[in-house]
């Protein structure tokens, strides 16, 4: 089975766990995602909330408008993890 993005959506629909390695990385205090179909999904098991496409960094904004695509904005803002703590389980 493959690792893409793709693969990981379709086990998480289907219940299956999935190991996610989380990069710590000082710096980072928010995720970003872009979804026009599996929105509710973030929202309700990721703990991603509505943003709006003002919150994308200025190249990122720049695609996403001429995508068309009209792709929700979700995001969801990150405790900084000790390095230790490198992978958790989502189901």
């Amino acid at each position: 089975m493959g690792s893409g993005p793709d693969s990981i959506l379709s086990r998480l629909q289907r219940g299956e766990p999935v190991d996610v390695v989380i990069l710590a990385d000082a710096a980072l205090e928010e995720l970003i995602n872009l979804s026009t179909q599996a929105f509710t999904y973030f929202q309700s098991k990721g703990g991603f909330l509505e943003g709006t496409p003002e919150d994308l960094p200025p190249g990122r904004r720049e695609k996403y408008d001429a995508s068309g695509r009209n792709s929700k904005v979700l995001i969801k803002k990150v405790a900084k993890v000790p390095k230790a703590e490198v992978a958790t389980t989502l189901s």
